[in-house]
């Protein structure tokens, strides 16, 4: 390249003592396959061989430009590399990190795009495993609406634990350069925990125009370091989260156009509990680290607001206390109950009651309990719909899990752990309503409990029933078990179940309760995105008869020789695998079906864009919540006439239904649906009607409002 060339993008590596890993680091960036690029490396005052390293590459690479300075720690140095870039856009790569060879070309398509902000997804790089670090937000392009509209809600915090919806990291990111520099007086370089929020943050602010690359894999290998900054002691931790809110703060205030604030004080929550934890690491005797601790977690204004103080105080000083001596510097309680308590979602998932003190006296404040958020199924995808609505208005909405996929014994200590923590939020906290998302079973006894608690409490009661089995679970109990489950379900103030069918069993069994009509719901955002021309029949569930999958399968085994080659049967779900795949191989079906394992949300919406129709011939269901989304989608759906199904479909008109166990219905509805391109299209388009009339999330939040504030 001639001199004073002007490189599109400039490629920054601040240096300091890597020596074992900076060549693996080089090397990957002097191999990019996109060309119009300099690396500018500024070496941090390192004191073992890095920089010699890093002088041999610039020898031999022209487009490395190299700068040694003095040691003032990495948000200087990237600081230095920033001003002496001459590129168009910057991104960033950590000398004991490393990118694939396609990172540059992969981030330049947000350069086509126009776009101030690229961002792609990492991989995670431990020592003999790796895992893929997904961006929450779905890919694509956003504009600025969209930007304030999607993104801003949950940026900095999204309810969860150090939940970010985009990662807080420099790296993994194409900037405009303009948008870096205009925001370099924010950084605060006191700061070493957190400190990349200080640039990203206002340069996510001040984004006009944002692009989400899809990548299955990350471009950006991330190497997770156990000796790493990011894993030792921190001597000024406190004071740096305190100066780093403080930042956030000012950001907030001097930009204007959406309010940041509440969201700045649920992550410094986060951050006040990782403090804890680094406590942990130091060499402290106990009672230092206890008075340092309780003293912040007494005074500090910082930190949660002084009535939700009064109340843990209380409660917790003396547990904190013994456990600290008892059981090591970690401390049994700040371990349970503070640090793993919050990555839970037990206190930061409180979105408003922690920190939103103005008109909480006239707020409705409801405890919703229900399974915890890595369980799988359509509970936790309706739960999760109302946890991440934003216009709640006047209603403080908690949760709480009683419920974990572990062993019996893990199973047991998570609900005793929970259930005691629940009595006392309904004994301390001012709760008006407790919202029991309930299916059958032990999820039943286990949600009787907790009614009985309310019933003490003079706390109204909703027990929302979901369970496809709820009816043969009554049905086949002994008269004692009846009556026991009829006088809990007679006691709630209402029971919400999910169509008229099942309110009319319900009354059958237990005529003096109380009901109400509550459908699942999809987010409205969803778009007819149905392609005429995939090939691609999706079944999504639970493996097992239950949901009708061995019918499926014989189904397709019978039209087998008269269905299209190119057809093929995607299976999504667990359970019963292995007799499920001990099936495929007597069919001898191998070479038209995909098993694909439990899908994450994301993984479904891909798959729900390849899909030509969705299947679902179950024996019984509540409302599935994989059948609203397909028809949210747009794709034609064939499911069995149970439950609330009928009320959803019509049958050949915005779907088709077919009889539990049927498997020539299902061969023929196959069929004809395969043979059919237009009757799909049309169909797809009448079901995606049906869900956007009548099957949206804030249609069920109104509903919920309104019976929250009636029972209020």
């Amino acid at each position: 390249m001639a001199q004073g060339y002007k490189y599109r993008i400039s490629l920054i590596i601040p240096v300091y003592n890597v020596e074992k890993y900076i060549e693996k680091c080089l090397k990957s960036a002097v191999n990019q396959d996109y060309e119009d690029y300099e690396i500018v490396i500024v070496d941090d005052g390192s004191t073992d061989g890095s920089y010699d390293i890093c002088e041999r590459y610039a020898k031999q690479y022209r487009n490395i430009k190299l700068l040694h300075k003095k040691n003032e720690g990495l948000m200087a140095t990237w600081i230095k590399g920033l001003s002496l870039s001459q590129g168009e856009y910057v991104a960033f790569l950590d000398s004991d990190d490393w990118v694939d060879r396609t990172y540059l070309s992969q981030l330049s398509k947000g350069i086509e795009k126009k776009a101030d902000v690229t961002c792609c997804n990492k991989s995670l790089e431990y020592e003999k495993y790796s895992v893929i670090l997904k961006e929450k937000i779905p890919a694509g392009v956003y504009a600025r609406e969209a930007i304030v509209c999607e993104v801003f809600p949950k940026l900095l915090n999204n309810g969860s634990y150090l939940g970010r919806e985009i990662t807080p990291h420099r790296c993994g990111k194409l900037f405009k350069k303009e948008v870096l520099t205009g925001n370099v007086q924010y950084c605060d370089r006191r700061i070493s925990f957190g400190e990349d929020l200080n640039i990203v943050f206002p340069a996510l602010y001040d984004c006009r125009r944002l692009v989400m690359l899809e990548d299955a894999k990350g471009l950006y290998h991330y190497r997770q370091n156990r000796q790493s900054i990011a894993r030792m002691y921190k001597q000024n931790m406190f004071s740096e989260i305190c100066w780093l809110r403080e930042r956030l703060i000012d950001i907030n205030e001097r930009k204007g156009g959406f309010d940041f604030l509440e969201q700045i004080d649920r992550d410094f929550a986060c951050l006040f509990l990782e403090w804890i934890k680094n406590e942990a690491r130091s060499e402290k005797a106990y009672h230092e680290i206890i008075k340092e601790i309780l003293n912040n977690f007494h005074e500090k204004k910082y930190c949660l607001n002084a009535s939700w103080r009064s109340i843990a105080l209380k409660s917790f000083d003396k547990a904190l206390v013994r456990s600290l001596v008892w059981k090591s510097k970690c401390g049994l309680f700040l371990w349970l109950f503070l640090y793993r308590g919050v990555k839970r979602n037990l206190f930061v998932n409180d979105l408003k009651v922690l920190f939103q003190e103005k008109n909480k006296k006239n707020k409705i404040r409801v405890l919703m309990i229900g399974p915890h958020k890595s369980v799988k199924g359509g509970i936790h995808t309706v739960v999760d719909n109302y946890m991440n609505w934003n216009d709640w208005e006047n209603i403080d909405l908690i949760y709480r899990a009683t419920f974990i996929e572990k062993n019996n014994l893990k199973k047991a200590l998570f609900y005793a752990l929970h259930f005691a923590e629940i009595c006392l939020i309904c004994l301390f906290g001012r709760i008006d309503v407790v919202h029991l998302h309930v299916s059958e079973r032990g999820s039943f006894y286990r949600k009787a409990f907790i009614i009985y608690i309310c019933r003490r409490r003079n706390i109204k009661t909703i027990l929302h029933h979901h369970g496809a089995e709820f009816f043969e679970f009554y049905d086949s109990a002994n008269d004692a078990r009846k009556q026991y489950i009829k006088r809990v379900i007679e006691t709630v103030d209402v029971n919400v179940v999910l169509s008229e069918y099942q309110k009319a069993e319900m009354k059958s069994r237990f005529p003096n309760a109380c009901y109400g009509v509550l459908y699942n719901t999809v987010a409205g955002s969803m778009k007819n995105c149905y392609n005429i021309t995939a090939h691609n029949i999706l079944f999504v569930g639970r493996l097992g008869k239950r949901k009708g999958i061995f019918d499926l399968l014989e189904a397709i085994g019978n039209c087998d020789n008269v269905l299209d080659k190119r057809i093929t049967l995607s299976i999504c779900g667990d359970g019963a695998v292995e007799e499920v795949k001990e099936r495929l191989e007597e069919l001898q079906l191998w070479h038209r079906i995909t098993y694909l394992g439990w899908c994450s949300k994301q993984d479904l919406e891909a798959r729900y864009r390849e899909a030509m129709v969705y299947i679902l011939p179950s024996y019984n269901e509540g409302l599935p919540m994989a059948l609203l989304e397909a028809m949210g989608h747009g794709i034609p759906c064939i499911a069995s006439k149970v439950a609330a199904i009928p009320e959803v479909i019509k049958d050949r008109d915005n779907g088709l239904l077919i009889m539990p166990g049927d498997v020539k219905g299902i061969q023929k509805a196959v069929e004809y649906l395969s043979n059919n391109p237009d009757v799909r299209r049309e169909i797809g388009k009448k079901g995606y009607d049906s869900v956007k009339k009548k099957f949206l999330t804030a249609e069920g939040i109104d509903k919920l409002k309104e019976l929250y504030c009636r029972l209020k």
